[in-house]
């Protein structure tokens, strides 16, 4: 059985998906885009604090971008698992994710 769920890029349309699990979802990945738009400012004290636009209350600080940054996808990724586990979020709207993150200023 082949783990069409782990790689994103091969279910692109709905005949992928049917072929590849047939009776689990029939349909287009692309139907479910989700965008993440990740926002970064800097602190006086130097650190970094990120948030996701589309998940309030998830933000992180760091003492670098990019710590800050893994902090906060690895929260945001956290918050959506946990949203489908509770039945509070589609798991198709997952299947095509995008993440923004602007280049710091």
């Amino acid at each position: 059985m082949r783990s069409w769920w782990c790689d994103h890029r091969r279910a692109t349309s709905a005949a992928n998906v049917a072929s590849s699990a047939p009776g689990i979802w029939n349909v287009s990945a692309l139907d479910f885009r989700m965008q993440l738009t990740l926002e970064f400012d800097r602190e006086e004290d130097g650190r970094w604090i990120g948030s996701v636009l589309e998940l309030p209350g998830v933000l992180a600080y760091g003492d670098t971008r990019e710590q800050a940054l893994a902090k906060m996808l690895a929260l945001a990724y956290t918050t959506l698992a946990d949203e489908v586990e509770h039945g509070e979020r589609d798991p198709r709207s997952l299947l095509s994710l995008a993440v923004h993150a602007p280049e710091a200023a």
